[in-house]
């Protein structure tokens, strides 16, 4: 205990108090801005406090501020009326997309039929040639050579 006397004789002891009372006074000062931080999260939290400062921030409002206010409201009904369009529009496009598809699948079944006719085409020709062949044979008649190649 002797060493700690000795410790607080002269300037130290001064200056020991004075960081000691600057330390309560910020710490008085803290708990008072707590306290009143809770009392008024306390009043706010009333519904007539909300009320009064609702009805406080109306009344700041400016006319110039509640022509914006106006502009701003008639900009986003507009808005949601283009958004209406553009849903219908979208869901046109999904109309005509699938038709386009159905068209498409058609339109490869005709080419498929187009091949089949065109095979069969050529190979009516073919035929009516044999036939040709046939009856000259029959007849015992020899088919010209030109002919036979022209024919093919």
């Amino acid at each position: 205990m002797s060493g700690l006397t000795s410790v607080l004789q002269g300037s130290y002891s001064y200056l020991l108090v004075f960081q000691i009372a600057v330390v309560t006074v910020l710490l008085l000062t803290l708990i008072l801005l707590i306290a009143r931080r809770i009392r008024y999260a306390e009043v706010a939290a009333t519904p007539e406090h909300r009320e009064n400062v609702a009805s406080e921030a109306a009344l700041q409002i400016s006319e110039e501020q509640m022509k914006e206010i106006e502009a701003l409201r008639e900009k986003i009904s507009e808005m949601e009326r283009d958004n209406a369009d553009v849903v219908q529009i979208k869901e046109k496009n999904k109309a005509y997309a699938e038709k386009v598809k159905y068209l498409e699948q058609r339109l490869l079944e005709y080419e498929i039929l187009q091949e089949e006719i065109g095979t069969l085409s050529h190979l009516k020709t073919e035929n009516e040639n044999l036939k040709k062949r046939i009856q000259n044979m029959g007849s015992n008649k020899r088919p010209d050579p030109e002919e036979e190649s022209a024919s093919e």
